[in-house]
């Protein structure tokens, strides 16, 4: 393993230190990962410069913007105007013999709502989309995996090989952050291995479904810079100044109505 990715693993790890306790000290994650305090440093430094933590005298908090993760049954009974709208934008977009690739959280169920009258394949680890009334022309593939209640999705090795032995012409992605500089973002790291297979394993484009609350929000676990996505659709409540950065990002912005 390069350096690189080191480094990568021990960010990680640290991002995931502070969801659980809210403080790391410079002390305990030098000893912990057997590195210098000079090293860790640095580290923290890094992750305070993309947004991602608070520095603090010897050590970090967690990045007091980070929203704490809903369960499932929460979200679905939030934004659901705006949701409804992203998800009938986002059935519009796809045609008759695509294979979408749609991950887990209750903005992507309005999608597979909104599929009507067409042929698509669906291939997810959102385990909520079993109880979704769904149009016949849709086949419906769930990944398998752990079953992570609090999300109601599948994650894990299981679903991480399934992932690896298909190839979507789409990929929809929910989210619980998206920045015009730090990219994509989640509040669990099991999903972020999900998310990122779901963009490496489309041969089309990545479309990200986020309302307006999701707009410029940095969460804990990085999933994709802003530079592997394609199209954004959110809702008209989108801050208008956030919205016109990720447009000079090269994003297309699709506003639901």
């Amino acid at each position: 393993m390069g350096n690189n990715a080191i480094s990568k693993k021990r960010h990680e790890e640290i991002l995931q230190r502070l969801n659980l306790s809210g403080r790391v000290s410079v002390d305990d994650l030098s000893r912990d990962f057997e590195v210098s305090r000079i090293t860790i440093r640095r580290d923290l430094d890094i992750l305070n410069a993309k947004g991602l933590i608070d520095r603090v005298h010897g050590g970090a908090l967690a990045h007091k913007h980070q929203p704490q993760e809903l369960l499932f049954s929460e979200k679905g009974h939030t934004n659901i105007p705006e949701k409804n709208a992203i998800g009938r934008a986002a059935a519009a977009m796809l045609k008759d013999g695509d294979t979408l690739l749609l991950n887990g959280g209750s903005t992507t169920l309005h999608v597979l709502k909104h599929l009507q009258n067409k042929k698509v394949r669906v291939i997810t680890n959102n385990a909520a989309t079993i109880g979704v009334a769904r149009d016949s022309g849709i086949e419906l593939i769930l990944t398998g995996g752990e079953h992570r209640s609090s999300s109601d999705s599948l994650v894990g090795d299981l679903a991480a090989i399934a992932l690896s032995q298909v190839y979507g012409t789409c990929a929809m992605l929910g989210t619980n952050g998206i920045d015009p500089e730090i990219g994509l973002t989640s509040s669990v790291y099991q999903e972020t291995t999900i998310n990122r297979l779901m963009i490496e394993r489309t041969r089309g484009p990545v479309i990200v479904l986020a309302d307006h609350t999701k707009i410029g929000i940095v969460s804990n676990f990085e999933t994709t810079s802003i530079k592997e996505i394609n199209t954004l659709i959110t809702d008209a409540k989108a801050n208008p100044q956030i919205i016109e950065k990720i447009r000079l990002a090269g994003i297309e912005v699709i506003i639901a109505r």
